[in-house]
């Protein structure tokens, strides 16, 4: 082990940006908020070591993903049926993707063409692509 980082509650997800400066990590918090915020995901420079933005997210943070250009982070929140965008130039959250209710999205994936998020649905894995969505926002 190199170093320990440490987030506000309990870190989930995690991806690196294609150059390596930073790390995104799902932060989440079961029982009280922290400063008023219960859920966000932490954006960690690797040059630093440090916490230098959390962009603070509705309701329970799952999987993380970041497309191939870098610009943008996925982040799905498994109990609410949302994915959220994040601009990695500002660090804030420019968009929030609602799904379809009842199968809250726990992993998910880029490649070039394709946003693909995951959740578990009667014990067994679920895969929908969300290629247009992916497509509409040119990210």
């Amino acid at each position: 082990m190199i170093t320990t980082i440490r987030v506000r509650g309990e870190a989930g997800g995690i991806a690196i940006t294609p150059n390596g400066r930073r790390v995104y990590v799902t932060d989440e918090h079961y029982s009280k908020p922290y400063n008023g915020v219960f859920n966000n995901v932490s954006v960690i420079s690797t040059q630093s070591n440090r916490v230098i933005a959390r962009v603070p997210v509705s309701n329970t943070p799952g999987g993380v993903a970041i497309t191939p250009n870098g610009k943008r982070v996925y982040v799905t929140e498994y109990g609410g049926y949302r994915i959220y965008v994040i601009n990695t130039e500002t660090n804030r959250l420019i968009n929030t993707l609602t799904i379809s209710a009842g199968e809250g999205p726990q992993g998910i994936a880029i490649t070039r063409t394709h946003l693909s998020r995951s959740s578990v649905k009667s014990r067994k894995k679920v895969i929908r692509s969300l290629k247009p969505l992916l497509q509409r926002r040119k990210s």
